[in-house]
């Protein structure tokens, strides 16, 4: 089992992660790089999420996603959400990963999705989108 502080981990420092004291992490139960440690779970409404880039989808792991979130949904990891204020103070959910988990969810008809907020901020989004990043207000 290998075990570093998150200042031995190559992250980008333009994200917030809360307390910036040195924490031990388990490589072995890590879910996310990015929301790993924390704790508190939102449910964010899906017509919110902003999907900038689609994934191919393997229908298997929806069918299989969608089966265990009718029969066990706190057995399905949250998702991360890059939550970035605007700046007139709007609200802006963008959503890079866990795309199998939210085409499940979509088609279930679910209005909302449980997810780890990671505050960031525009430069923050700029690494993901480019010249793409829209003025958000």
């Amino acid at each position: 089992m290998t075990k570093r502080t998150f200042a031995q981990i190559n992250y980008n420092p333009c994200f917030q992660f809360g307390a910036h004291q040195a924490a031990e992490i388990d490589y072995s139960t890590v879910m996310s790089i990015h929301g790993d440690h924390i704790n508190e779970v939102h449910n964010i409404p899906i017509e919110e999420l902003i999907q900038p880039f689609h994934s191919s989808i393997d229908e298997s792991k929806v069918k299989s996603l969608m089966q265990t979130i009718q029969d066990h949904i706190d057995d399905v990891p949250p998702i991360d959400v890059i939550w970035i204020k605007g700046r007139l103070g709007g609200n802006y959910y963008y959503c890079f990963g866990g795309c199998h988990r939210l085409e499940a969810h979509k088609r279930l008809i679910k209005g909302t999705i449980r997810a780890k907020l990671i505050k960031a901020n525009i430069a923050a989004l700029k690494v993901f989108l480019g010249s793409s990043t829209p003025d958000l207000k």
